[in-house]
């Protein structure tokens, strides 16, 4: 009978055992850039000691802010644990922003830019001059799907799969999410950031870019041209987290 009992006792609180191992695990949260999903990060190689998830940043309501767009993004993130960031383009300004008042460990930008500062002179010229509303979301999505392999030189499983995530979008996503990196003001770079960037980027061009690490012949899409370099990076960042404690959501 106690054999019975022990036994029973076992199957109730192993999994509770491996639930608060797992809980204790420093939490990863990638977040894609502009036009891009899930598969951007299928060729990332990151430690299995981390847990991982990818959220997705939602359609930008009208005339939506990147600081509005990044409120609503971090009702995603668990603050009752120790966590980090590691964003792409559109996701690492996203990640800048929310950490104003979520605390990652890390916050790790790829193929990004940290503020107005790093932004191309064409992104300047639409903020004065604001020609993008002046076309539908439909042009956008034939326009980055025709112009994309012309600015970004990648293979050819690269821009297949560039190519299904835009299909995959709404129609209106790319002209509202230009809205939200046109208009994005910031000038704070946080301390625990850190930067990677390719010199082959073409969309966000290396010459504007301040410190970071750099990926030679990195374009834009390095997050799947340059995997082994950007794992490696990544790791090497997030192997430097204490998990002293979670990380806690700042009082406003």
């Amino acid at each position: 009978m106690k054999a019975h009992i022990a036994s029973v006792l076992f199957l109730i609180f192993l999994p509770l055992y491996f639930m608060a191992q797992d809980s204790n695990r420093h939490k990863v949260y990638l977040i894609p850039g502009q036009a891009a999903d899930y598969r951007s990060f299928q060729f990332l190689e990151l430690d299995d000691k981390y847990e991982i998830e990818i959220i997705e940043h939602p359609l930008p309501e009208r005339n939506e802010s990147m600081v509005s767009l990044a409120r609503r993004l971090s009702a995603s993130i668990d603050t009752t644990r120790s966590y980090s960031f590691v964003g792409v383009s559109l996701g690492g300004m996203l990640a800048i922003e929310m950490s104003k008042y979520l605390q990652p460990e890390k916050i790790i930008i790829i193929a990004s830019i940290k503020g107005q500062q790093e932004m191309p002179k064409r992104y300047k010229f639409l903020r004065v001059v604001p020609l993008y509303k002046l076309f539908n979301g439909g042009f956008y999505q034939w326009g980055a799907n025709f112009l994309r392999p012309l600015f970004e030189h990648d293979s050819d499983q690269v821009d297949e799969i560039s190519r299904a995530m835009l299909e995959a979008k709404p129609r209106n996503y790319i002209k509202r999410t230009i809205h939200c990196i046109i208009t994005w003001r910031n000038e704070t770079i946080p301390e625990n950031l850190v930067h990677i960037h390719g010199d082959k980027d073409n969309t966000l061009p290396h010459k504007n870019i301040g410190e970071a690490i750099t990926i030679k012949n990195g374009t834009h899409m390095m997050v799947m041209t340059s995997a082994k370099e950007v794992s490696q990076i990544i790791n090497q960042t997030l192997a430097e987290v204490q998990l002293s404690a979670p990380s806690v959501q700042r009082e406003e």
